[in-house]
């Protein structure tokens, strides 16, 4: 008798434990995982100073999760990046550190982003964010 009420027991309490399971709402999809690494140093962000402005040009789709990589591979300068729609209050890099935002891309359209910081090649450090529908 009492091993046939174990058995009552641990069926019963494996059936609600799967009840439960199953009445969970699901997981949120994510639209996409997107991840992009910008090189600021003397030619600008990603070289812009050879490959004209702006660059560089970063697409996504809108919903996607955007991360973006700053590194500041110069040997004197601080740098900064700004995107004033995603992240206005941007950060500034000195000569080789390294910084690192995340967002949704929530609002499609083209966004300028830009470094923050004045310094000798700054009319070269802008690139575009553009999120797509």
């Amino acid at each position: 008798m009492r091993w046939s009420l174990a058995v009552v027991l641990v069926v019963g309490l494996a059936a609600g434990l799967a009840l439960l399971y199953v009445n969970q709402p699901p997981a949120p999809t994510l639209t996409g995982a997107k991840t992009f690494t910008i090189m600021a140093d003397e030619d600008g962000y990603n070289g812009s100073v050879q490959h004209g402005i702006p660059w560089p040009i970063i697409t996504v789709h809108q919903g996607d999760n955007v991360t973006i990589t700053v590194i500041n591979d110069g040997k004197v300068e601080a740098h900064g990046f700004v995107i004033d729609q995603y992240f206005p209050q941007g950060f500034i890099i000195g000569p080789g550190e390294n910084d690192t935002v995340s967002f949704t891309a929530n609002i499609s359209g083209n966004f300028t982003f830009y470094c923050n910081v004045f310094c000798t090649v700054h009319p070269f450090m802008v690139g575009v964010l553009v999120v797509e529908k």
